[in-house]
């Protein structure tokens, strides 16, 4: 595995599809947008991008593979330097043949760090994991696996960012982007909540009570209720409520990029 280097603050960013973005005129073509607007500004502060990824085709993190890339060519950046930490969880990669793996490795060594996690949220190296069956994993090792890495990736850094998110068919004990925000309010890591694009992130955005509710009918999600415990406040991200209100309400990611970089410098994490 690549070590980490001299970029030691990282941001962890969660952005996936939401049930009802279209009813907010968004599609994947605007998610993958706003990622790579986010992303791109986010390496140009030289921070560490952290991203639990599943390695689909075309997905989240191939994009975010390919601006790194991007972007150390451009910046002649240093090429040991990690500027990307894709996040494996068990039930991910344990449905993967370990060749794979491997290639991965081997392929984004320059690129990226890719970190497997066993089902206790414990880094798993490549080595031991070739000593693991490969096999479907079951639902209660969706359930711990997800749980226990994103407890890990919690811990270890100095931002989180949420954007979108399904609150049904997912996999986990609760909605990712739910059980990512909640992690982030419980171990003090500053949140930023970007609800202008719904799905659950808005969720979130309107049971703390940050921005009003756009319908009526309320959606419910496992977790939910748990959100009702904190406000505006736990979010612990520097910035102001008129500003938290505007990230969480603004459609245009150029709007938030600022709100969120002001927040980071007022906590010097840039």
């Amino acid at each position: 595995m690549i070590a980490d280097q001299q970029n030691n603050q990282s941001v962890a960013i969660s952005i996936s599809e939401a049930d009802d973005m279209h009813i907010h005129g968004f599609t994947d073509l605007h998610l993958r947008d706003a990622m790579t607007i986010l992303a791109s500004h986010l390496l140009s502060q030289q921070l560490c991008l952290v991203y639990g990824g599943d390695l689909r085709a075309n997905g989240f993190t191939k994009l975010l593979f390919e601006l790194v890339a991007r972007y150390q060519n451009s910046q002649r950046a240093n090429p040991r330097a990690t500027f990307i930490k894709n996040c494996i969880a068990w039930p991910v990669h344990i449905n993967m043949p370990f060749a794979k793996l491997q290639a991965l490795e081997e392929e984004l060594r320059h690129i990226a760090q890719i970190q497997l996690f066993d089902l206790d949220g414990k880094k798993l190296s490549l080595n031991v994991r070739k000593a693991s069956t490969t096999h479907k994993p079951c639902e209660n090792e969706w359930i711990v696996g997800l749980s226990s890495m994103r407890t890990t990736i919690s811990k270890s850094v100095n931002a989180q960012i949420v954007l979108g998110g399904r609150t049904e068919n997912y996999k986990g004990a609760l909605p990712g982007i739910a059980e990512e925000a909640l992690l982030a309010i419980k171990n003090d890591v500053p949140l930023y909540l970007l609800g202008g694009f719904g799905g659950c992130t808005l969720d979130i955005c309107e049971t703390l009570k940050i921005t009003a509710p756009w319908r009526q009918e309320k959606r419910a999600w496992a977790g939910k209720r748990e959100f009702l415990n904190y406000s505006e406040q736990s979010l612990n991200n520097g910035l102001t409520t008129s500003e938290n209100r505007l990230l969480s309400s603004t459609p245009y990611i150029n709007q938030a990029i600022p709100l969120i970089l002001t927040g980071l410098k007022r906590l010097k994490v840039i």
